[in-house]
């Protein structure tokens, strides 16, 4: 006597099972995948705001002068990653997990509060970047932002014109900015373009 095979209906209701287990076990795994990849992007800050000290102590207690991002150039010419490599361990400290997973990303993912090249959006380096600034011009470090992932919403899964405010052609949503401050802690931080705008622009 031959063995009972599965029948069709049967069939198509295990696989019914299946696609249902896979759509709810899905976006957990890649919340947990997204949250490793977050940890690591706070890691990375932690240790460039490290080597942002070593590299104050070196030089009279003064933040290097660098550009923002490697998007830009023409003010200063040097990139965080030029001053910054010497001093960590590897150059995947550069670079955001989940930044670098998007094609067509600049290979370092972090910017810098250099305001210099932002002077015609109305920001004011001498008095809001960090920028060059000798550490004793802090009088809130924990407060001001320093170095940051340039991933204003990717870590949420939004874009970053989703983030941008509206003023710049953005949606203004809510995102998020893994962050390190002057004073060296780091920080995920939710919040929208305006909001970004406002921790840029906050005084010295």
């Amino acid at each position: 006597m031959k063995p009972k095979g599965f029948a069709l209906i049967e069939m198509l209701v295990v696989t019914a099972i299946i696609a249902l287990l896979a759509g709810l076990l899905l976006p957990g795994l890649s919340r947990a995948r997204e949250s490793a990849r977050l940890n690591t992007c706070l890691s990375n800050l932690r240790q460039l705001g490290t080597a942002m000290f070593m590299y104050a102590q070196c030089n009279g207690e003064r933040l290097p002068a660098a550009e923002f991002s490697e998007s830009y150039s023409g003010i200063h010419d040097v990139y965080l990653f030029d001053a910054l490599q010497p001093l960590v361990r590897s150059e995947k400290v550069f670079r955001c997990p989940t930044l670098t997973s998007v094609p067509g990303e600049k290979p370092h993912s972090y910017a810098y509060l250099c305001l210099h090249a932002w002077a015609m959006m109305g920001f004011d380096n001498a008095t809001q970047g960090a920028c060059g600034h000798p550490l004793k011009d802090f009088s809130r470090p924990a407060e001001k932002p320093m170095v940051f992932c340039d991933c204003l919403g990717r870590h949420v899964g939004l874009t970053d014109q989703d983030v941008l405010p509206q003023a710049w052609g953005g949606k203004n949503m809510v995102g998020g900015m893994a962050t390190c401050f002057v004073d060296g802690h780091v920080a995920f931080i939710r919040v929208n373009g305006d909001g970004i705008v406002k921790l840029y622009s906050s005084p010295l």
